[in-house]
């Protein structure tokens, strides 16, 4: 689970695991729906099908979405709660709107 590094490193990042939110196995497309409605960045491992979906949902479907950050998925823990806290507190959330980085 990711939430609790981000909490004992940074107590003011709202961060939210998979498992947290329950959306383990749900389809990317509602992954996408539900960070919008939420104003949540989505951060994923899965690059096979995430990009497809995000570019459909802004292409084809017109909705925006607060950002995606793709990781790779052998990313060390550490680092990746490393990454995520400089780019929280180095940035505004409105610099990732609608970014696939």
């Amino acid at each position: 689970m990711l939430s609790k590094p981000f909490a004992l490193r940074e107590p003011f990042i709202d961060f939210a695991s998979a498992a947290d939110s329950e959306l383990e196995s749900v389809p990317d497309q509602e992954v996408l729906e539900i960070a919008a409605q939420q104003g949540r960045i989505l951060v994923s491992h899965d690059r096979r099908t995430m990009v497809d979906h995000f570019r459909t949902r802004q292409e084809e479907e017109g909705k925006s979405s607060p950002g995606v950050f793709l990781v790779t998925q052998s990313a060390r823990i550490g680092e990746l709660v490393e990454a995520i806290i400089m780019v929280w507190a180095a940035s505004e959330r409105v610099e990732w709107e609608n970014q696939l980085r």
